[in-house]
């Protein structure tokens, strides 16, 4: 496993993701980057594939592709925020996540939805404090 060590790729654009050896892997927080795009998230995800908990909150830049490229290729994952990504619709996500067989077991969609993995193995929307039920969406 890796510790990756990120930066914030706006100043300059693209900036290179240094890497570091460990046993144990760091979560990355890479909320509200303004120049977090596809491109430079397939960056982050070559140099730490072994990602467990990622956020991407409020990065408004962020394509389906790319939540497809996460689902694919960060077969540790845990957990994924995505709140406020306005490239992004809910369902796209929900389906990339269920397309990839995912290990995903908290879900934060762009409308600010959260899922967990139930005992069932789906994902199952959590009740907000406004709704009386969890959801299941069929997610392996």
């Amino acid at each position: 496993m890796c510790v990756c060590v990120c930066v914030c790729p706006c100043n300059p654009p693209r900036a290179q993701f240094g890497v570091v050896h460990a046993l144990l892997f760091l979560s990355r927080s890479l909320d509200a980057c303004p120049c977090l795009d596809d491109g430079v998230l397939l960056d982050l995800l070559a140099a730490c594939p072994a990602l467990a908990r990622l956020s991407l909150s409020h990065c408004e830049l962020l394509t389906e592709r790319g939540v497809f490229y996460v689902a694919m290729q960060c077969t540790q994952l845990l957990e994924l925020r995505l709140r406020a990504c306005d490239g992004l619709a809910d369902e796209a996500v929900l389906q990339a996540v269920h397309d990839c067989a995912s290990p995903i077991r908290l879900l934060e969609l762009p409308s600010g939805r959260l899922f967990r993995r139930g005992e069932a193995g789906s994902l199952e929307e959590v009740a907000a404090p406004n709704r009386s039920s969890a959801i299941g969406v069929g997610v392996r």
